[in-house]
C-alpha cells in the first residue's frame, strides 16, 4: 500500500460503516490537515463504491486479491484502446500491445490508485463514441462511460472538454453536443447534492487546490523528462523514422535539452546528462507528434482525427497551469493520443524490438517499485511492534504505505496542531512525506533511531536521495534513475520524558520542564529532587548528557531526578531506549 491507496481505502471503509450514499462522509488527515469530510478529493468515488463492495464481500481488506480484481480496469483499457487504434492506426494490435507495456501504464495497472480505471472509462467511452459518429446510435453508451471516468477522476473532463471543442469546431449533430455536455451537467448536480448534505461546495476547494500550485519552472524539466522516460522506451522510436528524420531529430532535441539544462540547478554532472537523455526523448516526441499533427488532414483520415491533435496539448496545458507536480500517472491521461499519432504507421519488425525493449524497462521499474513499496511494512514488523510490546505509545506523522501499516497497528496520526503525546511517547516521521508538527511539541523531539531504507536493486522509481520522481516530481526532475541511494529515511523520536503536558508554562529561569537548544533538549533542575510520573515501558534504559552531579531513579511510578551539589545541573537530551537500542 502506498501513495493515496489508504485514502481510497479509509472512503471505501466508510461507505460500509458510515453511510452508502455518502461514503465522503468521515474524517481524514492529511499532512497534518483534519478534514471534516472527504467531498472535495479530487477522485469522486465511483470506484471506491467497487473497493466497498470487495471490502464487503471479503469481510477484509486483502492486498494481493484487491489487486488482481484490480485487474479489470487495465484490460477494459487496453481492449477499448485498441477499438480505437483500429480506427486510426494501420497496426493496431502492435501500438496497443506498445501501449500496455509502457512505463506509466505498466507500473501503475496493479495498484489501486485511480487512474488507470479513470483511464478505461475514458478510452471505453471514446471506442463507443467513435462508432457512433456515422449512426449516432449508443451514444448514452459513451456519456454513461464519460461519466464514469468523471466520477473516478475530475481530470477526465480535460479530454472529454477537448472533445465538445472539436465536435462545436466541426458543427457535429446536436445529439454529440448533448451527450458530451450530459458529463459536466451529471458532475455539477452531483456537487449540489454534495453541498445540500455536507453544507459547503466541494468545487471551492477543488479550485483552491488546483489554483494554488503554479510554478511553471519546477513542471517544465520534469514534464520533459517524463515524457522521454515512460512513454516507451527512450529513444527506442527512431526505429520507425526515417534516416533524414533522425539526422535532424536527434541533434535539434538533444541541443534543445542541453540549453535548458542551462535555466536549472542540478545536483550533479551525471544526474543533468540523465535528464538529457530522457528530456531530448521525450522533445523528440513531441516534435514528431507536432509534425505529424501540422500536416493537413487528408481525406482518409478517419473522423476525430482532429480530436486526437488538440487531446494531449489540452492535457499538458493543463497540467502546467493546474497541477502541483508532475507525475508518470497524470501523464498517462495525455499518452494515448500520443501514440496514435506518432505511431499510426509503425512497421511491424521495428515495432517487435521497441515492444521488447519498453517491456523490459517497465519489468525492471515495477520491480523496483514493488521493492520500494513492500520495504514499509517490513520497516513497522520488525522496528515498531517490538517497541509497542514493550509498552512505548507510538504515534504516525508519515504519509503513504508508512502511514497505512502503522495505522494496521493501531497507531494514529498527528495532525500539524496535535498536542496529545506526552512524555515518553514515539512519534514516527519520514523523510518522504515530512511536515510540520504542532509548535509545542516539535521542539520537545529527540530522535532515539534513524533507519535508511536500503535495497540492494540498482532502480529507483521515488527518492528523494536520487533524485527519482517516478510517482512524484518533488523527489526529483527524472522519473527513474540508477542508484544504490537510500528509497527513504525513517525515524523514531522520543517526546522528551520531562513533558507531562503540552502547551508547556516555562519559568523565567527556564527550569523545572524541557526546553530546546541548539544540541536537542535539555531540563535545567534547580530542585533537590524531581518526580515525572510517566510509564516507563520494560527493558529499557535512560541515556542523556548530564553538565554537573545527578542521579536517576527509573520505577514503575516514573523517573526521580536527584541533584547532588549546591549548582544547578543541566539534563541534555534525556530518553529513555529498548536496551537492545543501537545507536
Amino acid at each position: 500500500m502506498y501513495l493515496d491507496e489508504p485514502q481510497f481505502i479509509q472512503v471505501a471503509r466508510s461507505a460500509i460503516t458510515n453511510s452508502w450514499w455518502f461514503p465522503q462522509g468521515t474524517t481524514w488527515t492529511f499532512f497534518g490537515k483534519t478534514y471534516p469530510n472527504m467531498a472535495s478529493e479530487t477522485h469522486p468515488a465511483v470506484v471506491e463504491y467497487y473497493l466497498a463492495i470487495l471490502i464487503k464481500l471479503f469481510g477484509s481488506f486483502d492486498e494481493p486479491t484487491f489487486r488482481l480484481l484490480f485487474a479489470i480496469f487495465p484490460i477494459l483499457a487496453i481492449l477499448s484502446f485498441y477499438r480505437i487504434a483500429r480506427r486510426f492506426t494501420a497496426h493496431p494490435f502492435l501500438v496497443s500491445c506498445l501501449f500496455a507495456v509502457s512505463p506509466a501504464f505498466l507500473v501503475l495497472s496493479p495498484t489501486l490508485m485511480m487512474d488507470i480505471p479513470m483511464l478505461a472509462f475514458l478510452l471505453a467511452g471514446l471506442s463507443v463514441h467513435f462508432g457512433a459518429l456515422d449512426t449516432g446510435k449508443r451514444l448514452w453508451l459513451s456519456s454513461t462511460c464519460f461519466a464514469l471516468a468523471a466520477g473516478t477522476g475530475y481530470t477526465a473532463l480535460v479530454p472529454v472538454a477537448c472533445l465538445f471543442v472539436w465536435t462545436v469546431i466541426n458543427r457535429r449533430p446536436m445529439r454529440e453536443w448533448i451527450a458530451i455536455a450530459a458529463v459536466p451537467a451529471v458532475v455539477f448536480i452531483w456537487h449540489g447534492i454534495l453541498r445540500f448534505h455536507f453544507g459547503e461546495w466541494p468545487a471551492s476547494e477543488l479550485i483552491k487546490y488546483y489554483t494554488s500550485h503554479f510554478s511553471f519552472d519546477q513542471l517544465v524539466f520534469p514534464m520533459l523528462s517524463f515524457i522521454g522516460g515512460i512513454s516507451i522506451f527512450p529513444w527506442t522510436y527512431l526505429v520507425f523514422m526515417e534516416r533524414p528524420t533522425v539526422r535532424h531529430l536527434v541533434p535539434l532535441s538533444t541541443l534543445s535539452a542541453l540549453v535548458l539544462t542551462l535555466f536549472h540547478p542540478w545536483p550533479s554532472i551525471f544526474y543533468r546528462l540523465w535528464w538529457v537523455v530522457l528530456a531530448s526523448s521525450g522533445i523528440g516526441l513531441l516534435v514528431l507528434f507536432a509534425v505529424k499533427s501540422t500536416r493537413p488532414i487528408r481525406r482518409d483520415k478517419p473522423l476525430a482525427y482532429g480530436f486526437l491533435i488538440i487531446w494531449l496539448p489540452g492535457v499538458l496545458l493543463f497540467l502546467l497551469l493546474f497541477s502541483e507536480m508532475i507525475s508518470a500517472r497524470y501523464l498517462l491521461l495525455g499518452l494515448p493520443p500520443l501514440f496514435l499519432i506518432v505511431f499510426d504507421r509503425i512497421r511491424p519488425a521495428p515495432a517487435v524490438y521497441a515492444i521488447a525493449a519498453t517491456a523490459m524497462l517497465s519489468g525492471a521499474l515495477a520491480v523496483a517499485d514493488y521493492r520500494l513499496v513492500n520495504s514499509y511494512p517490513r520497516w513497522v514488523l520488525h522496528n515498531i511492534v517490538p517497541l509497542q510490546r514493550q509498552g512505548f505509545r507510538v504515534w504516525n506523522s508519515g504519509e503513504s504505505g508508512l502511514r497505512f501499516y502503522l495505522e494496521e497497528e493501531g497507531i494514529q496520526t498527528l495532525e500539524s496542531s496535535d498536542n496529545r503525546p506526552t512524555g515518553g511517547d514515539l512519534v514516527i516521521r519520514q523523510a518522504s512525506f515530512k511536515y510540520g508538527l504542532s509548535k509545542d511539541l516539535e521542539p520537545l523531539l529527540i530522535n532515539i533511531r534513524r533507519h535508511d531504507l536500503s535495497d540492494s536493486y540498482p532502480v529507483r522509481t521515488i527518492s528523494r536521495y536520487a533524485g527519482a520522481g517516478f510517482h512524484d516530481s518533488h523527489f526529483g526532475d527524472v522519473p527513474y534513475i540508477l542508484s544504490l541511494k537510500p528509497l527513504d529515511q525513517l525515524e523514531v523520536n522520543e517526546v522528551s520524558p520531562f513533558v507531562t503536558s503540552l502547551p508547556e508554562v516555562v519559568p523565567q529561569d527556564f527550569s523545572s520542564v524541557p526546553v530546546w537548544f541548539p544540541g536537542g533538549v535539555l531540563l535545567k533542575q534547580t530542585q533537590l529532587e524531581m518526580k515525572f510520573r510517566i510509564r516507563i515501558p520494560r527493558d529499557t534504559k535512560a541515556e542523556y548528557d548530564l553538565e554537573g552531579k545527578g542521579a536517576v531513579i527509573l520505577s514503575e511510578d516514573g523517573i526521580i531526578l536527584k541533584r547532588e551539589n549546591s549548582d544547578p545541573i543541566v539534563w541534555k537530551n534525556f530518553r529513555i531506549v529498548p536496551n537492545t537500542h543501537e545507536p
